[in-house]
């Protein structure tokens, strides 16, 4: 997830979603994308980052309620040099697709659907691939960009 990493880092890092900030990035042709903090940690205690592309229901503009296509919930160990991604929910409301690899049982014991937590990995890792390609990348920068040139001027 090496691009939405960088998308995080250019919107001031992690602390900044930790702070409560939600990063809304869009790109000609393409839903919307959002990045945002869950309210609770994760099954293993850890930090819940939700990425998403989302939708209206009727369209743009159209007032529906917002649609997920995808959603994907990682734990995110931010710790060491190299963010660590545990998948924990990959969710599509268009396809009806809730598919939940990691949770805590009432004894709290962490279980997980290893083939399945491996498969959603493999599906974020395309993902993020396409993320740069339709653009996020560059229109996360020229966003960046701007939020710079407001807070410093250029004299």
């Amino acid at each position: 997830m090496k691009n939405v990493k960088k998308i995080i880092e250019c919107f001031g890092g992690f602390q900044y979603l930790l702070a409560g900030g939600v990063i809304e990035v869009e790109s000609d042709g393409f839903m919307p994308m959002r990045i945002m903090l869950a309210p609770r940690p994760g099954p293993r205690g850890l930090p819940v980052l939700k990425v998403a592309h989302v939708g209206s229901e009727n369209g743009p503009g159209g007032g529906g309620r917002l649609l997920r296509d995808p959603e994907i919930d990682f734990e995110i160990d931010t710790t060491g040099k190299k963010w660590v991604w545990f998948p924990v929910s990959h969710e599509n409301d268009f396809t009806g697709l809730y598919l939940l690899c990691c949770w805590k049982n009432r004894a709290g014991q962490v279980l997980a659907r290893e083939v399945m937590a491996k498969d959603i990995m493999d599906f974020a890792k395309m993902w993020d691939g396409n993320i740069k390609v339709m653009g996020f990348l560059d229109a996360a920068f020229a966003q960046c960009g701007k939020k710079i040139l407001k807070l410093h001027p250029k004299t």
